[in-house]
Formats: C-alpha cells, sequence, structure tokens
C-alpha cells in the first residue's frame, strides 16, 4: 500500500519490522523502489532476497529486468538473466519480452535473439518486444521479416507493435510495403490510434509520399504540432508548395504557433513553386519571431531568394547573416550564379577565401558551373586544380561535367576527350553528348565518329547520338 502512494520510508519501515520476510515480502519491497523510481535499492534489495535465501518468483524477475533495463546495466541484467536461467523463467513470456527488451536497449541483439528464440510459446508481447528492438538497432529488414512471421503465426498486433513495425518500413522506403503495413493497421482495427497515425505520417512524409501523408493527416481526430510539421514539410519536400502554405494558414487558424522546422518547410515550399512574396513574407515572420539568427533558417532564406532568382534579396539576407558560414556562402555563390552573374559568383567565392572559409565540394561545383556559363576557361582550369592540390578535394562527376561542357564550348575538343577517358570513373554520356555536339558546330567530323560510339556504348539504349551524328553529316552534304 505504502509502495503504491509513493511513501516508500514508510514501505521500508513496514518490510523492516517483518519477520520472517518471505518471496512475497520480498517482492512486494523490490517492487515499491522501481515504481518510485529508487532503481538501484530495488537492485540492491533483490539482490540481498536471494543472498537471504529467498526463491524470487518469475514475477520478481520481471519486475528488476525492467529496472535493468531502464538504468541501461548490461552486467545486473546478465546477472539477472542467470537467475531467471536456473530457475527455468526463460519461457515466461513477461520474462521473456523483458530480456528481449533489456538486451535491446544495451544493443546486444544477438542476446535479444537468443531470448526469443528460447520462448516456446510466442505472443503478442514478446513479438512487439522483439520487432521494436529491431527496428530501434537499425535492422529493419529484420524486424520487417519478424512481423510477417508474426503475423503468419496468425498474431495480431497493438497499436505498440505497429510503432516499431512502420518505423522499419519507413526505412526501407519501399512504396508497395508502405501501403502494405498500413493496410495490415487498417486490418488489425488500430490505424485512428493516434501514435499509429502519427508513425504512418511519419513514414509517408520521410519517404517522399506527401499524398499519402496529407490524406493520414486529413483522418487525424486530433493534429499536434509535430502531425503540421510533418505534413507541411512532407509537402514542401515533394512538390506540393502550394499544399504546403495552405496547411500553415489552416495550422495559423487552429491556434498553433509556427516553431523553426516549420518555417524552414515553409521556406522550401516557397522556392519550390517560386513564390518569392510569400517567401519574403516568411522572411519577415521568421525576424519578427526572433528565429533569424538561426543558422539553418538562415540558409534556407539565402536559397528560397536563390531559387526565386532575387539575387539582390539574396544579398541583402546574406550580409546580415554570420560571415563564417560555408553553407550560406555556397547558397550566396549558387543564387549569383543562378541569376547569371557570374562574375558576382566567382566574386563572393573569393571572399569567402579571404576570410579564410574554407570551400566545400559544393562551392566548387557552383564556382565551376559559374565558368561554364560565361566560358570563363582559364579560371575554371585554376579553380579545378586547386581544388585539388589545395584543399584535397576529390572532383566528382558534376565537377567534371562543368569542365567537359565548358571544354566542348570554347572548343577545347582534344582537351575535353581526353578529360573524358582520364578521370578516376567511367565517363558520362552527358559529358560525350556535350562534346559529340561541339563537334557538329566544329566541324570536326572523324572526333565526332569515335565519341557516338563511346556514347552509345554507354546507353545503347538510346540512339540520341547517333541522331547528332547523322545531323552532322547531312549538313555537311547541304554546303
Amino acid at each position: 500500500m505504502y509502495g503504491k502512494c509513493c511513501q516508500i520510508r514508510d514501505a521500508r519501515l513496514v518490510f523492516d519490522r517483518i519477520a520472517p520476510k518471505n518471496e512475497f515480502s520480498w517482492t512486494q519491497i523490490v517492487k515499491a523502489y522501481a515504481h518510485n523510481g529508487h532503481l538501484l535499492e530495488a537492485i540492491l534489495f533483490f539482490r540481498k532476497s536471494l543472498l537471504e535465501g529467498m526463491d524470487p518468483s518469475d514475477y520478481a524477475c520481471s519486475i528488476v529486468i525492467g529496472v535493468c533495463c531502464s538504468l541501461g546495466s548490461l552486467q545486473d541484467g546478465r546477472f539477472v538473466h542467470a537467475v531467471v536461467r536456473d530457475r527455468g523463467y526463460e519461457s515466461d513470456p513477461h520474462v521473456a519480452a523483458g530480456l528481449i527488451h533489456m538486451y535491446s536497449s544495451c544493443g546486444c541483439m544477438d542476446e535479444a535473439s537468443t531470448a526469443f528464440r528460447r520462448t516456446n510459446h510466442r505472443d503478442r508481447f514478446i513479438y512487439t518486444a522483439m520487432i521494436g528492438g529491431f527496428a530501434q538497432a537499425g535492422q529493419c529488414r529484420e524486424a520487417v521479416v519478424l512481423f510477417r512471421e508474426m503475423d503468419l503465426d496468425g498474431i495480431t498486433g497493438d497499436n505498440i507493435t505497429f510503432v516499431s513495425a512502420i518505423g522499419a518500413f519507413q526505412d526501407l522506403g519501399d512504396p508497395r510495403q508502405c501501403r502494405a503495413i498500413h493496410e495490415c493497421a487498417a486490418q488489425a482495427g488500430v490505424e485512428s490510434d493516434c501514435l499509429v497515425q502519427t508513425a504512418l505520417l511519419n513514414m509517408y512524409s520521410q519517404c517522399g509520399f506527401a499524398e499519402e501523408a496529407l490524406q493520414v493527416f486529413g483522418e487525424m481526430a486530433e493534429r499536434d504540432r509535430v502531425a503540421w510539421s510533418s505534413t507541411i514539410a512532407a509537402c514542401a519536400r515533394h512538390g506540393y508548395g502550394r499544399q504546403a502554405m495552405e496547411l500553415f494558414r489552416r495550422m495559423e487558424l487552429e491556434g498553433i504557433k509556427p516553431d523553426i522546422v516549420v518555417l524552414s518547410s515553409l521556406l522550401d515550399a516557397c522556392s519550390s513553386v517560386e513564390a518569392l512574396a510569400e517567401g519574403a513574407m516568411i522572411h519577415a515572420r521568421i525576424i519578427a519571431g526572433g528565429f533569424h539568427r538561426d543558422r539553418i533558417l538562415d540558409a534556407a532564406i539565402l536559397n528560397m531568394y536563390a531559387k526565386c532568382g532575387s539575387a539582390a534579396s539574396a544579398r541583402l539576407a546574406f550580409d546580415e547573416q554570420s560571415p563564417d558560414d560555408p553553407v550560406s556562402w555556397n547558397v550566396m555563390i549558387g543564387a549569383c550564379a543562378k541569376a547569371g552573374l557570374d562574375l558576382e559568383a566567382i566574386e563572393s567565392y573569393r571572399q569567402m577565401q579571404a576570410l579564410g572559409i574554407d570551400p566545400t565540394p559544393v562551392t566548387f561545383i557552383t564556382v565551376l558551373a559559374a565558368c561554364s556559363h560565361s566560358g570563363f576557361l582559364a579560371e575554371a582550369r585554376i579553380q579545378f586544380l586547386s581544388m585539388i592540390q589545395d584543399f584535397g578535394i576529390a572532383p566528382d562527376v558534376d565537377c567534371y561535367c562543368c569542365l567537359v561542357d565548358l571544354l566542348a564550348r570554347t572548343g577545347d575538343l582534344e582537351a575535353g576527350e581526353e578529360l573524358m577517358l582520364s578521370m578516376p570513373f567511367e565517363p558520362f554520356e552527358a559529358g560525350w553528348t556535350s562534346l559529340l555536339s561541339a563537334c557538329g558546330v566544329h566541324g570536326d567530323r572523324g572526333r565526332a565518329t569515335r565519341i557516338a560510339g563511346a556514347g552509345a556504348s554507354i546507353a545503347p539504349e538510346t540512339s540520341a547520338h547517333y541522331v547528332l551524328l547523322s545531323n552532322m553529316k547531312r549538313e555537311e552534304e547541304c554546303l
């Protein structure tokens, strides 16, 4: 009684007066300590009961296993497991589920699996513990396989089972399987459970299924900030920018204030549909709300102005931000390049270097793209070599693509072909296509024939290379 009423001192006084103490009294004091948050004392009294020669029940063992799980104490957990094994409790459903949960929480999935296999009669709780353990450990395929095994055993999961299983299906990212687990939840009668709905919403949002996320969101009886945020983010990231902005208006009507996550998603939404006016309004809201010193939002603001083609607004926002953030510099350089202000893009990069901020691979891709747009071959070569020699950054396909395209457009076909053949990875189709088009412009038929064959070997399913070559020959015949 005292234990249930959170009066642990009184419970201890009563326990001390009991003579002789039996298994029931020891279990009650262990339970009192455990349920009132005195976890170390619960383990201590469990050990004392063993020293007193008590034979703990399966119920007492399950309580202490839960304590070990809460403490994350693998050593104590293994000790209790040894007690359980000696007394033949491993097949007890509650004990087995506790062991699985304890080992999973400590990251010992092999031992959790062993505890699972040793159970003779697996019920919903045991399956739920093991599925949750796999999902928590990132072993999503194992969690999915076990969920299907549970279904074949004729066992229906509860809301907790489905929350764990949905998380595993989410990480697999397969549209068909995501819809399948949703259908299973409906058949099990837990589709309308708030925890399950939140899990489904997160799954569809993270996997990019905005329409399904909107459907789940529409069916929710109660929507908290997380639900609104997940749905707005899903719409913003996956081409439903207008819907994201409409959801934001509805969210405000319900009296829910936007946080950094929502505001960042709204900026992404404005970027996706190039809604400059709405983006500027969100920017104003961010300043008014005191969020404008957050680096995530700062980058999102710059990206919004850049995607909307307003390099001037991007520059104004950039000048108000911290000058030591490479992400902001990358976005600013990209904004200039997108607006056709290639000289400004290159100058911004030089300012970045002058401040001692190390460029990233994204920086060089943007700078090389700006050089390519404007035909600055010498500058592009300097930056390409600097990327490798000064900063130790290995150029990726995008960097090579920019340089090959620039060489093709400036007529240096030999250098472009040599670069394609000397890359540390397989040549890419776009590079051959750029060179082939340039061969047509400069009348290099021999090189065009060679390049068309190389391009066709990479993409045999397309005839574009031979079409370009054929057009080139036809134009020559007409001259």
